[in-house]
């Protein structure tokens, strides 16, 4: 059995936005590379990920469907993303409609 050591650092990978909820600032992200075990031993198919993790200034999101490349490091619940960025290190594209509050899409035809 093989597992991963901290002393080679992070994992970079690559992969593709499953789901990502810009109000929760939380999401997943599924692997191009399908991971054969994770350091607990337990397959994974998605890799949570959090607003904190991509890089870039201002508010930060991800759309679906959305090519990003991650590092992947073991967090307290399984396998999450780190340092995201959208391929060779570019910046992502982001949700175009995260910018924009829920309630100006509601109530404007009322104004």
């Amino acid at each position: 059995m093989t597992t991963s050591t901290s002393t080679t650092g992070p994992i970079r990978k690559l992969g593709h936005v499953k789901f990502f909820n810009s109000t929760k600032g939380y999401g997943f992200i599924i692997p191009t590379e399908p991971l054969v075990e994770t350091i607990i031993g337990q397959p994974s198919i998605e890799v949570f990920v959090h607003h904190s993790a991509i890089l870039g200034g201002g508010f930060k999101s991800l759309a679906e469907g959305e090519m990003v490349e991650y590092d992947l490091i073991q967090g307290p619940k399984g396998m999450q993303a780190a340092n995201v960025s959208g391929p060779e290190g570019k910046p992502v594209r982001g949700d175009p409609n995260a910018h924009r509050p829920y309630h100006h899409y509601r109530y404007q035809r009322y104004i």
